[in-house]
């Protein structure tokens, strides 16, 4: 008796192989895609070595960092926010400094000095050997947190699987792909939480302070703090703030606090050459892309209704009491710091090293499933390939060069979604355990 086809209708032939990934699980599927995420960071990272590419697409942050490092050898810090001081350091090393053309934009640091010292010393090796090691510092470093931050606040290990989606998304690659210093926000909203769980509000203060490194991310958080009366976490803060402004300041004086200020500013309101807010993760990127196809009314008009909605959102969450060591608390400060994304006005795909250890921790408690981390992972990537992809088409002129703004929103996109996502799924599974906890 013959055997039955695998499908109604359809004979096997003889000898006929079976067509490929027919049969793939879930984790399957998962791990064909996480494989051609890393595929595609390696040609990435390969085809710029290379090219040469050095401070022209790899490591394009860093070497701001780093020529920073040779500037303060010269000059000291106080000098350091004076562009025209700076420009002839990255003029050296960045590939568009040595164009024909003559035009150069420098790429500023606005940054306390005090969260430059590390550079004064990583500044000693040369450029290549020194983002080696800042690379390999970065990426051991945050893998060992992880771990310990894992068996911390669950007292399990951190699983292999989970150890791959959060090192191969997208957040984490272009930290170490571009040298960029947000691991170190991720571990400071790590330990802020797990101070905060921990009942040891003052430390959770000191590492909130951290933020200080990117002061824009703190626009939610310390209102939401005064709202929950959390005077000794603000107290910690204050003091750890105080701190780092005071020897700060004894580090530039009253001159270099007034260039500082002016280049933050200036950030601000778009000026700084490596800005790009057509590819960051927030409702400034939207309104950017409605005010240059549509209106700038229109633009201004999303900005703000997306703002108000996301504050809405977040007071929704906190308006009452909630004990850090609460079911609740985690999920809360999870969309928390994806409202923060959202509202934030500088905040590029890259910052959101902030949500990792939530999200970890959430995954680990069974609150979070793992397939919307694996989304978290998976779509921001995926876009990126999809992008190069038609990058080249455009250079090949097979697409229109007008179809690159398109491709910058399409950057930025992903971002948007999930913080909004994330935002959307916090509020309603706190609303919940409320509802629960009120009717116990």
């Amino acid at each position: 008796m013959d055997r039955q086809s695998p499908l109604p209708g359809v004979e096997k032939r003889k000898g006929q192989r079976a067509l490929p990934f027919q049969n793939l699980t879930s984790d399957g599927w998962q791990n064909l895609a996480l494989v051609a995420v890393l595929a595609f960071y390696i040609l990435l990272v390969g085809f710029d070595l290379a090219s040469h590419n050095l401070c022209g697409n790899l490591a394009v942050d860093y070497c701001a960092y780093w020529s920073a490092g040779k500037f303060i050898e010269q000059h000291g810090y106080a000098d350091l926010y004076d562009l025209s001081l700076l420009t002839p350091f990255q003029k050296a090393i960045y590939p568009h400094g040595n164009t024909a053309s003559g035009t150069f934009e420098v790429e500023p640091l606005p940054y306390l000095p005090v969260f430059v010292i590390p550079f004064r010393f990583l500044s000693i090796l040369n450029l290549e050997s020194s983002f080696l090691v800042w690379t390999l510092l970065n990426l051991v470093g945050f893998i060992v947190y992880l771990r310990f931050f894992t068996k911390e606040v669950s007292g399990r290990s951190l699983p292999v699987r989970l150890i791959l989606l959060v090192m191969l998304s997208s957040p984490v690659f272009l930290n170490l792909f571009k040298g960029q210093v947000n691991i170190w926000l991720g571990i400071c909203a790590g330990e802020f939480m797990r101070a905060m769980i921990s009942g040891k509000p003052y430390k959770a203060g000191f590492w909130l302070g951290g933020w200080l490194l990117k002061p824009q991310f703190l626009v939610l958080i310390l209102p939401v703090l005064l709202l929950q009366r959390s005077i000794k976490v603000l107290a910690g803060f204050t003091f750890l703030a105080t701190t780092v402004l005071g020897v700060s300041y004894g580090m530039i004086g009253t001159k270099g606090f007034a260039s500082l200020f002016t280049l933050m500013l200036g950030f601000a309101q778009g000026e700084a050459a490596n800005n790009n807010p057509e590819i960051m993760m927030n409702w400034r990127m939207l309104g950017w892309h409605l005010s240059a196809n549509v209106s700038p009314f229109v633009g201004w008009m999303v900005i703000g209704l997306g703002s108000f909605l996301t504050i809405l959102a977040v007071l929704i969450m906190f308006i009452k009491p909630i004990p850090p060591k609460s079911d609740q608390f985690v999920l809360a400060l999870f969309g928390l710091f994806a409202a923060t994304g959202l509202s934030a006005w500088h905040a590029h795909l890259s910052v959101s090293m902030i949500l990792i250890p939530p999200m970890v921790f959430l995954v680990m408690r069974g609150d979070l499933l793992k397939k919307l981390l694996s989304f978290w992972t998976l779509m921001p990537a995926m876009m990126m390939i999809l992008v190069y992809i038609l990058a080249a088409l455009i250079q090949v002129d097979v697409i229109p060069a007008g179809f690159t703004q398109l491709l910058n929103f399409l950057l930025g996109l992903p971002g948007l979604v999930l913080n909004l996502l994330f935002l959307v799924w916090a509020v309603r599974r706190v609303a919940q355990a409320q509802v629960t906890q009120a009717s116990v």
